[in-house]
């Protein structure tokens, strides 16, 4: 009896795995629902998962680090913390900002490197023109600065796709945190 029931348990998931595709709810328009894949790689070899973290860093300024936009400065960061899918982090930022004669700050890209416990990078890059990025600061002090989108990697993150948007409530120093969305490309779960 006993191999009777598990024959028939390998039946069933072997229709239900079959070449049909994956079995989905059907949403009450009659589309079904699918993961949202980034655009350069297949729905079945990537999906997006929730990426978030939070930190700790620090900036100082170079005039000379942002050659490719004329009057920026940079702004150089460096971070620690742990992210979800990364564990602990570490890593740089440079912001390449103008500042306007009314003391506006307008940020032109953010380009960084994010390190993983185990060694592997993100590699992130955005720019105001092409992707959106931008820093809003409060009347408070506080700020948020995103999207900034993932643009690949090493190791597991290699194609990697996504962005996250990072919040703190000082632009100079202090804690951070920061949500968007990882492609699972690479990923060995």
């Amino acid at each position: 009896m006993r191999r009777f029931l598990m024959l028939l348990l390998v039946s069933v998931v072997g229709v239900a795995c079959g070449d049909e595709g994956p079995l989905q709810p059907d949403r009450a328009d009659g589309s079904a629902l699918h993961p949202t894949a980034p655009a350069n790689a297949s729905a079945a070899t990537a999906t997006m998962l929730p990426f978030k973290g939070q930190g700790v860093f620090s900036t100082s300024v170079d005039p000379g680090a942002c050659p490719e936009f004329p009057g920026a400065i940079g702004v150089l960061i460096d971070f620690s913390g742990v992210a979800l899918h990364l564990g602990r982090i570490e890593g740089t930022a440079i912001n390449c900002v103008v500042i306007g004669a009314d003391g506006s700050r307008a940020l032109q890209a953010q380009t960084a490197t994010m390190a993983a416990a185990n060694g592997d990078v993100l590699f992130l890059r955005g720019t105001a023109t092409a992707d959106g990025t931008a820093v809003v600061y409060a009347p408070d002090g506080s700020f948020s600065l995103g999207p900034v989108p993932l643009v690949g990697g090493t190791g597991r993150f290699t194609g990697a796709t996504g962005y996250y948007t990072l919040t703190g409530s000082d632009p100079v120093q202090g804690p951070f945190g920061f949500t968007g969305q990882i492609s699972s490309v690479g990923s060995s779960r």
